[in-house]
């Protein structure tokens, strides 16, 4: 992950985050394993520039911490493809994180000027996640 904070890899990638850290499939994040059941199934949303969310895919979420660094990392596969990745980030005390409607993490992360939504399908699996 080298460092980077935030990774989304497929064809609806955003533009503003296009070329910031690339996370390469078989990069470190590519280890995680993820049980895909209903408490680990998300929607990843982004605020855009009209404010309204844009969904950026389904998926299966997991927090893990990476061995060599102990930094932390929320990871999210697809649901249509467990091989691919739909984010990779750093959780860091700096992103501004909110708990919202029992069921929806939402968080900011200043020096990029992004706004990030996980909606789970159950209130198990964000209480898990959060």
């Amino acid at each position: 992950v080298h460092g980077g904070n935030f990774t989304r890899i497929g064809p609806e990638r955003p533009r503003s985050m296009a070329a910031e850290n690339p996370l390469e499939p078989d990069a470190d994040m590519a280890d995680v394993v993820i049980e895909e059941s209903a408490e680990s199934r998300v929607k990843l949303f982004q605020m855009n520039d009209r404010c309204h969310w844009s969904d950026l895919g389904t998926g299966y979420v997991s927090a893990s911490r990476l061995e060599e660094t102990g930094d932390a990392y929320m990871v999210i596969m697809s649901e249509h493809d467990s091989s691919q990745l739909l984010l990779a980030q750093q959780i860091r005390p700096e992103d501004v994180y909110q708990r919202q409607h029992n069921s929806l993490i939402v968080w900011a992360m200043p020096e990029s000027n992004t706004d990030l939504a996980l909606s789970f399908q159950s209130e198990a699996g964000c209480e898990a996640i959060w």
